[in-house]
């Protein structure tokens, strides 16, 4: 079998042996679900995170100088997407010689201590967009996904179990109940045996022991 990722209904996500399968639902329509469409929304957020963090920083790197006195360069290398999570997973450190981090805002040759730039960019953090505000709504979302799921589960226990309850009681046999029924039933059995032989017993005196004196 096969899952297609690129469908846009339940019918054209799975192909058996080349044949389209309907997943109206259960655990094989939530896993497909999971691979095609929870997993890459996420991998996609990721790549967001990796985005702005690298963007942040090689911008706040351009914008300051160095331990030299030299004018900063990019500290991440952000790869072309190729897909959801291709960015997040391809970023990578450019910048080896912790003496190049842009931590100074003015230019001083012979030793720059200035640490103004590097303060600046530790704000960053706040702003709209930036890489911390990105992934905590990532986390969020996931959590919150996470909730409704397992509450869309309960819910479905539940309902499994009420109508298991219902058709238990529909089908299922009482014993008390079927014991009570045939105890009625032998003592009608008997009461109507009572009254043939009570009648017997008459038709017995009528014939047999009534005569004509």
């Amino acid at each position: 079998s096969t899952v297609d990722s690129s469908a846009t209904t339940p019918s054209t996500m799975v192909s058996v042996g080349g044949t389209a399968v309907l997943l109206g639902g259960g655990s094989t329509a939530a896993s497909v679900n999971t691979l095609t469409t929870t997993l890459p929304t996420v991998q996609s957020q990721l790549d967001d995170v990796a985005t702005a963090l690298a963007s942040a920083v090689n911008t706040a790197q351009a914008s300051g100088y160095d331990l030299t006195g030299a004018a900063g360069t990019d500290m991440f290398s952000v790869p072309a997407s190729t897909g959801p999570g291709s960015v997040a997973a391809g970023i990578s450190m450019i910048l080896t010689n912790p003496a190049g981090v842009a931590a100074s805002a003015t230019a001083s040759a012979g030793g720059n201590l200035d640490g103004a730039n590097a303060l600046g960019t530790a704000g960053f953090a706040a702003n709209a967009g930036s890489a911390d505000k990105t992934y905590t709504a990532l986390v969020g979302g996931v959590a919150a996904t996470s909730r409704l799921a397992q509450q869309q589960q309960a819910t479905q226990d539940a309902v499994t179990s009420s109508v298991d309850t219902l058709r238990q009681s529909a089908s299922g046999v009482n014993l008390d109940e079927e014991i009570t029924n045939m105890l009625t039933l032998k003592h009608s059995y008997q009461a109507s045996s009572r009254v043939l032989s009570t009648m017997n017993d008459l038709l017995d005196t009528l014939i047999n022991h009534t005569g004509v004196g």
